[in-house]
């Protein structure tokens, strides 16, 4: 309905502006009879309206208004979006290494006909003993004073402040076979090489090789004791052996020992100790000779002896 009265009174007033621009050309024209005759203005009256009046255009019917659909619900509140994880901080990229300047010769190696060892920093090793492990098994070494490895056999060389006795072999490792003979400075000596390569010095020892059991006692510069009779404590106990030339103790029975000039008669078991407190009896040549063993190991030889037995009759020892 605005729409319409909007063009009606638009209407009127372009009707009256028509109106006024007519009167005023009329009055510009040049009065005179001659015009007036041929030219009368016919009276204007107030009843005829020289604009037709402007029919009125059909009221339009405004369509009906759109039922209420209704209070609007209020959109749901959106949810707030997760927080985006940080992202993970960048692990700190390693530094590039500088390339490795080539390195020198490492390790045991052969050289001009010799073995020699370089440390880790390449400088050749020439402090004497040194264990090395090749394919996770250990050899023993002894490199001099020009780095090279001593092969000459026996030697002798001061180890964490102790003096240690070895003999190398031809390959330059030190021999760890246990019992070995060899000639020192014209005489026939024995030792006894641990799994370190290094002698045993520590005394007296028993030990199997070949499937045979040997007694020896062993000297603080590593040799045997070849030296004949010798006492030995062994578990707080005294004990009495004779050891032979080529070192082993004596374990195979009776024996005649000389000791500070004078025979002494002895029984020796089979572990090597003279046998103490008891009566063996030996065969001497036709007849059987029965000792009378005292507490240290030598046969009494003072002339007429009852000694008791075990069924209370007596051994009679002369």
């Amino acid at each position: 309905m605005k729409h319409g009265r909007h063009w009606q009174l638009l209407r009127f007033s372009g009707a009256a502006i028509l109106m006024l621009v007519l009167a005023l050309v009329l009055s510009q024209l040049p009065v005179g009879d001659s015009y007036a005759a041929e030219t009368e203005t016919p009276a204007i009256t107030a009843e005829e309206d020289p604009v037709p009046e402007a029919e009125e255009p059909p009221v339009t019917v405004d369509p009906e208004d759109p039922q209420d659909p209704g209070e609007p619900q209020d959109p749901e509140e959106p949810q707030d979006p997760e927080e985006p994880q940080d992202p993970e901080e960048p692990q700190d990229r390693e530094e590039p290494q500088d390339p490795e300047e080539p390195q020198g010769p490492r390790g045991l190696m052969a050289e001009d006909g010799a073995l020699v060892y370089y440390e880790d920093d390449g400088t050749r090793f020439t402090g004497g003993f040194k264990a090395v492990e090749t394919d996770g098994k250990v050899s023993y070494y002894w490199f001099q004073e020009d780095g090279t490895a001593f092969t000459g056999g026996y030697l002798s060389g001061t180890v964490d402040g102790v003096t240690r006795y070895y003999w190398f072999q031809e390959d330059g490792t030190a021999f760890t076979g246990g019992y070995k003979a060899f000639t020192l400075n014209g005489k026939r000596v024995y030792f006894y090489f641990q799994e370190d390569g290094s002698a045993f010095t520590d005394g007296y020892k028993s030990f199997s090789q070949g499937g045979k059991q040997y007694y020896f006692f062993f000297q603080p510069d590593g040799t045997a004791f070849t030296g004949g009779y010798k006492e030995i404590t062994i578990d707080g106990k005294l004990c009495y052996f004779y050891f032979l030339s080529n070192g082993q103790g004596y374990n195979t029975g009776y024996k005649t020992v000389m000791r500070n000039g004078k025979k002494y008669y002895y029984f020796f078991g089979s572990d090597g100790r003279a046998v103490t407190d008891d009566i063996r009896s030996v065969s001497l040549g036709s007849r059987t000779a029965y000792f009378l063993l005292q507490s240290d190991g030598s046969a009494f030889t003072g002339g007429y002896k009852a000694v008791p037995k075990p069924d209370g009759n007596d051994y009679y020892i002369s």
